[in-house]
């Protein structure tokens, strides 16, 4: 077999997305693993171009749900409590919310970008998608995240 043809399949290859725009995606990232102040993070896209900025911060679930909306698409991390086999342990999980109001095209470019995004936010434990803000509550979250990491509902709680 030419070695030519399989290095032109399995190389890696970058995502295109640029994360060097906003600095302040890692150390907010860096915040919520090492702090106890910012538990969830949004990022999002600048216009139509592959660059990210980073968009909010917080310390608890509800003022997550209400600052995503209906007009946007976000790329997420959230702190979540997760008893295993009874013992609590942190993890991260990656959002990925797409309103219901953003277009085709946008939803498209949106999606295609999502691996480049997550895959350079690492040391997290699995990836939830939500759609609409009817996806954006409590209950439907921790449903999400249980289906994610195949555990029952009550072992999850937000911090």
């Amino acid at each position: 077999m030419d070695t030519t043809k399989k290095e032109l399949y399995t190389a890696k290859r970058e995502s295109g997305v640029d994360m060097t725009t906003d600095c302040a995606i890692l150390e907010t990232f860096n915040e919520i693993k090492t702090d106890n102040d910012t538990n969830w993070m949004l990022i999002s896209l600048i216009g139509n171009t592959p660059k990210i900025q980073f968009d909010h911060k917080g310390n608890d679930i509800d003022s997550f749900i209400s600052t995503c909306n209906d007009d946007h698409a976000y790329y997420g991390i959230i702190k979540v409590n997760i008893k295993h086999h009874n013992v609590p342990c942190v993890k991260f999980m990656q959002v990925f919310f797409m309103g219901e109001n953003v277009g085709g095209m946008k939803r498209g470019k949106h999606s295609m970008f999502r691996s480049g995004v997550f895959n350079s936010l690492e040391g997290c434990h699995g990836e939830i998608v939500l759609e609409g803000i009817e996806s954006l509550s409590k209950d439907s979250i921790i449903h999400a995240i249980a289906t994610t990491n195949r555990i029952d509902v009550s072992e999850i709680s937000f911090i």
